[in-house]
């Protein structure tokens, strides 16, 4: 069953992308293009960990490109291999996510991880990045969510219409996102110090 999932879902996830992409430019300036619009912020929030990383470059990139003289000139040709080149790295970036996710998955069932190190420092690192990624994904969804929660508060009673749909259900995607990283954060943490599998096969908690 993993197997199968393992190449399964990270393909929906492309195909997803890639057909929200293509159907975003195609129908731009219609009524649907607003659906896809929301469709398309969705899809960031499911692939948040991949989004954040990918982001962090491309501003690291451009803060590197900015001091290049105005007059350097860069061919078109070279524009478009870049702009290949960051959706190749981005596609398999996502497909890699939701691979090593569903692998991990699967480990854990047999008392595995993949975060399992040698050294404890190693351990710890994962823990703290787990929880730094969970934390990002808590304030993403307060950001995304303050406007509709704070701003819009006169109209509860119309929550569901007033609030954007999109952003109300990619707060909550953002929020699952910030549980599951900061529940395997502290759970992973717990089982190193008690010198415990960080799988649940083995393992009584979780």
């Amino acid at each position: 069953m993993y197997k199968r999932f393992r190449i399964i879902i990270p393909a929906i996830q492309l195909l997803a992308i890639a057909g929200l992409f293509g159907l975003r430019s195609a129908l731009k300036g219609s009524v649907s293009y607003e659906v896809l619009r929301g469709l398309h912020v969705l899809v960031h929030q499911v692939n948040y960990p991949v989004w954040t990383i990918f982001a962090a470059m491309v501003v690291r990139t451009a803060q590197l490109l900015r001091p290049l003289p105005r007059w350097l000139y860069i061919p078109t040709w070279l524009y478009a291999v870049l702009a290949f080149a960051v959706a190749a790295l981005l596609a398999l970036g996502i497909a890699l996510l939701w691979y090593l996710l569903i692998t991990e998955v699967e480990m854990r069932r047999h008392g595995k991880s993949m975060l399992r190190f040698s050294r404890r420092w190693k351990e710890l690192l994962a823990v703290a990045i787990l929880l730094l990624f969970g934390a990002g994904a808590f304030i993403k969804a307060y950001n995304i969510g303050s406007p509709v929660i704070h701003g819009r508060i006169s109209y509860i009673r119309l929550f569901p219409v007033a609030a954007r749909w999109d952003e109300v259900v990619g707060m909550l995607i953002l929020m699952a996102w910030g549980v599951l990283l900061t529940g395997v954060a502290i759970h992973d943490l717990i089982a190193i110090l008690r010198g415990k599998p960080l799988g649940v096969g083995n393992a009584n908690s979780l």
